[in-house]
């Protein structure tokens, strides 16, 4: 006869949970900018994300890519702020989109070297980087996160570069990661008044020779700004 001295059973190491512990804000925020390894290369979690998307759902970023040149286009049309040559790109650009979306036109702008790099590395990287990076960095202000890199790095930055602390993360993030998403918080950083433009011109090459290009010729300093940190 089978004892029946206990029915207890002690739960297996499977069947027992654990509550997780909540993460705050700063440290999500934190572990998307800093680096660790994904797969075979290292790089910062935040371009693991973008290149997730570009290329989990390359047809919908394709399309919303389209979206987003087609409306740049209207708007420079329409509000006739930027100058005619700007204003002429932009709407050519509609066109060429519509072919790389399709694959169809000359060979010329089909071939693996021209189509990749400007349709899938540039357009589709920026496409993605774009929102994903203005929605961190609001986070990055409000959160404290940037303050607290600009003071922790400032004694180092500073002495060796003649730059804030803060742009260590620029850095970083560039150098590991995506040189569009180090170029992307440079500017954005310039323009809320973070950066002042010899700052922003002097950390712009770091990421790439031609990235200055990309950033806006002229600058008013924010009334708030904090450019020593």
């Amino acid at each position: 006869m089978p004892s029946q001295a206990d029915d207890t059973t002690t739960p297996s190491p499977e069947q027992t949970t654990e509550t997780p512990t909540p993460m705050s804000g700063p440290r999500i925020l934190a572990d998307t900018e800093f680096p660790s390894w994904s797969g075979d290369r290292f790089t910062v979690p935040f371009d693991v994300v973008v290149q997730w998307i570009v290329g989990g759902a390359p047809g919908l970023v394709g399309l919303y890519c389209l979206v987003l040149i087609a409306f740049g286009a209207k708007a420079s049309v329409a509000t006739y702020r930027d100058t005619p040559f700007l204003t002429a790109v932009r709407v050519l650009a509609v066109p060429l989109a519509l072919l790389y979306l399709f694959d169809v036109g000359p060979i010329v702008l089909l071939q693996p070297a021209v189509r990749d790099l400007m349709w899938l590395t540039l357009v589709f990287s920026v496409g993605v980087i774009v929102p994903i990076g203005a929605a961190l960095l609001v986070l990055f202000v409000q959160y404290g996160v940037l303050d607290f890199i600009g003071t922790l790095m400032r004694p180092i930055m500073r002495p060796l570069f003649r730059l804030p602390g803060r742009s260590a993360l620029d850095s970083l993030t560039s150098w590991v990661g995506s040189y569009s998403v180090g170029l992307y918080l440079t500017r954005k950083l310039m323009e809320d008044g973070f950066y002042s433009r010899r700052e922003a011109y002097t950390i712009s090459p770091v990421f790439r020779r031609s990235a200055s290009a990309s950033l806006p010729s002229s600058h008013r300093h924010s009334s708030s700004c904090t450019c020593s940190r």
